[in-house]
């Protein structure tokens, strides 16, 4: 996973996010920051979250729910 333009801290942020093995351990995380870094760390969770779909996205050859639901609306 890359995320740029992140500032040192941010990277730091990531890491130990990264080093949670459960969600419950990123919240505990999370919660332990200051409000400012907390604020910081959820946005960045999220980030971390759609660049992990957008990977899975990347690496599909078709669509098949997507094609679905265009052909589920030509037939309506």
């Amino acid at each position: 996973m890359k995320l740029e333009g992140l500032s040192s801290q941010q990277v730091e942020i990531c890491d130990q996010i990264w080093k949670c093995d459960t969600k419950e351990q990123v919240t505990q995380y999370i919660k332990s920051l200051p409000k400012d870094l907390a604020k910081a760390a959820v946005t960045l969770f999220d980030l971390m979250i759609l660049e992990h779909i957008d990977q899975q996205v990347l690496a599909q050859e078709t669509y098949p729910i997507a094609e679905q639901m265009l052909n589920s609306l030509k037939k309506g």
